[in-house]
């Protein structure tokens, strides 16, 4: 080999290293980014979730009211005849 041809060998391996850290320094950054944006819809779906728990505890509660006033109902009816 001449000794131009490991410059060129060295110059293309450098260039490959630098390349390939680049694109892991892109992709890290933009891995961060996405894994900001997984937390904050995390929480956002834990909001969600506990929202609909006090809702459907609220509806049991509302429904459960409204079975004892329709037992009440019947009950006056079936008394008063």
């Amino acid at each position: 080999m001449k000794p131009n041809q490991h410059v060129i060998i060295f110059r293309g391996l450098t260039m490959g290293v630098i390349i390939l850290l680049v694109i892991a320094f892109v992709q890290h950054r933009r891995n961060k980014q996405l894994t900001e944006s997984n937390n904050q819809l995390l929480l956002q779906n834990d909001s969600v979730l506990s929202v609909n728990l006090q809702l459907q505890r609220d509806i049991n509660f509302l429904k459960h009211d409204l079975d004892s006033l329709a037992n009440s109902d019947a009950e006056k009816q079936l008394t008063s005849r």
